[in-house]
């Protein structure tokens, strides 16, 4: 009776019961804990994560990251490289000029006395600084070859600008006064509004198109502005600081009148124009404030003790601009050979 009283007692099945979802319960939360601490699965390609220990490896392992005598041989290689790159010749080494700069020599060089040439002065005081490099060699050159220049800029600056390179250029040839030279071989258009919209009707009549300053222009001049609309300039001066004006003058003015275009541009404009000089729109091409130093040197003119010192500082402050960006490669070079990155 005992036992099968204790047998049909509901309240010990009922812990039994309990005892048994316990036991169950404990198994679902132990499998799903294994479930967890496993890695799961990566994509195709991927790599797994490394510990810190693999991931660093030590100082004296044989991976190329701490090798000293590889950073010696690649820091001795840099600054040899430095040192004997600045080696220059007992006479000293000019500054480089890119194609273009002799063909711009030749085009005024074979300019004969009194050609009417074509100039148009796209920058102002605010590039000044470095285009005056570039303009004054040239406008010398054409006032040697007393060629007649017309003058005249799209930018309000520009026409003040253009007097000072010429009074510049006059006294570096050690000609007579200003008030001379301008009378009889520069021709003031002055500020030319209207921006590209007005540069069609410069090349059909520009007569016409140049607001020419009577201070300046008596009517001989203007006669030989009339004669730009009939025969063409014999040369088109493009002096510009962007590489836009250059582009419009090309593609708006050049197919009108016909001429010959040379152009002097800064160093930063120069990329953008140089394929118009490889197509043949372009005659020629002087660029940045080392190009301007290459032609004052085809001039063959003794500088002056002002331009000598001007040139000495340009060229000083670019050499300390440029070595302390290699002494900042030089630098993070050395900083990334010894930094330890994971592999």
């Amino acid at each position: 009776m005992t036992s099968g009283a204790g047998a049909l007692d509901p309240a010990r099945d009922r812990s039994t019961d309990l005892s048994g979802e316990l036991t169950t319960s404990e198994e679902e939360r132990r499998q799903l804990r294994q479930l967890f601490s496993e890695d799961l699965p990566l994509p195709v390609g991927a790599r797994p994560a490394m510990t810190s220990d693999a991931a660093e490896p030590a100082a004296s392992g044989n991976g190329l990251q701490r090798q000293r005598w590889l950073e010696m041989i690649l820091l001795l290689a840099m600054v040899g490289a430095l040192l004997w790159g600045g080696q220059s010749p007992p006479g000293g080494a000019g500054p480089h000029a890119l194609p273009g700069l002799e063909q711009v020599h030749r085009q005024i060089d074979t300019l004969p006395p009194n050609s009417l040439v074509l100039v148009n002065w796209a920058y102002d005081p605010a590039t000044a600084g470095e285009m005056d490099l570039v303009a004054q060699p040239l406008i010398e050159h054409l006032l040697q070859r007393q060629a007649k220049l017309i003058v005249f800029s799209q930018l309000p600056g520009g026409p003040a600008t253009a007097r000072r390179v010429i009074a510049r250029a006059e006294n570096s040839l050690q000609r007579p006064s200003r008030t001379q030279i301008t009378a009889n071989l520069v021709i003031e258009g002055g500020y030319l509004p209207g921006g590209a919209a007005s540069l069609p009707l410069l090349g059909v009549a520009p007569a016409r198109a140049l607001p020419v300053d009577p201070r300046w222009v008596d009517l001989r001049d203007r006669f030989s502005i009339a004669a730009l609309g009939e025969t063409g300039p014999a040369l088109s001066l493009v002096i510009a600081a962007r590489a836009e004006d250059v582009r419009r003058w090309l593609e708006q003015v050049q197919p009108l009148n016909g001429g010959a275009v040379v152009a002097a541009t800064s160093a930063v404009a120069d990329p953008a124009v140089r394929p118009y000089l490889h197509s043949g729109q372009l005659a020629g091409l002087v660029s940045g404030w080392d190009g301007g130093g290459v032609y004052v040197r085809r001039l063959e003119r003794a500088r002056s003790i002002a331009e000598r010192g001007r040139s000495l500082r340009q060229i000083n402050g670019q050499n300390w601009g440029v070595g302390i960006l290699i002494v900042a490669v030089l630098l993070g070079n050395l900083a990334g050979l010894n930094q330890r990155r994971p592999r």
